[in-house]
């Protein structure tokens, strides 16, 4: 009697990678010019992987760009050509084998926006999330903040969500736009770490 193998093939192993790649953190390299984008995907969808990024530079269709990708449990490589770009966004498809390896910092998760409330000392903002991590927030408001401790309370639809932080990087993209910042979560309460896994599984 003939067994059934239990080896995973190529192709049912790049399309298990790629499945956990929407909403994630990803860094790109032209092959021809050596560009670096900076991104995130968007969406995977029939084989196309659309990415925006903001980095002044887009690449030409035709390109081949080597991209990786924060998934949540590893970095997933791969080589994929630009099928189009409009703006800050472009389409890929994928032309290698998908590769993992592992991964050495937390997986940040692009979220849709949600509202929230930081305090330092006698300051009081208000601030928009934009992506999430295990213990990190990225964020940004049209009022300045500065690296140090800080209270940030976000209006999440899971509930309010109350953590006790760091503010480690402030920055502006361009003069006169929003500040944008990063916050380590050092402690959350009990319920507050239950509903921000929650945040974590979406979208």
């Amino acid at each position: 009697m003939a067994r059934a193998s239990g080896a995973v093939k190529i192709h049912d192993k790049n399309e298990i990678l790629l499945s956990a790649i929407s909403c994630r953190r990803c860094r790109l390299q032209g092959l021809n010019d050596a560009q670096m984008y900076t991104g995130w995907v968007q969406k995977m969808e029939g084989g196309i992987i659309t990415v925006t990024s903001t980095s002044p530079k887009n690449p030409n269709v035709g390109d081949f760009l080597y991209i990786e990708v924060d998934a949540p449990l590893s970095v997933v490589t791969f080589v994929a050509y630009v099928l189009n770009y409009q703006g800050t966004k472009f389409d890929l498809k994928v032309s290698s084998d998908v590769e993992e390896r592992p991964l050495k910092t937390e997986s940040r998760l692009l979220v849709p926006p949600f509202e929230g409330v930081l305090k330092q000392g006698d300051l009081s903002i208000t601030f928009t999330v934009s992506d999430v991590s295990e213990n990190g927030v990225g964020f940004f408001s049209s009022d300045p903040f500065y690296n140090g401790k800080c209270l940030a309370i976000m209006k999440s639809e899971q509930g309010a969500i109350r953590a006790d932080g760091e503010i480690r990087y402030v920055r502006t993209e361009t003069p006169g736009s929003a500040y944008r910042g990063g916050i380590k979560i050092l402690t959350m309460d009990r319920v507050s770490r239950a509903r921000w896994s929650r945040v974590l599984q979406l979208p």
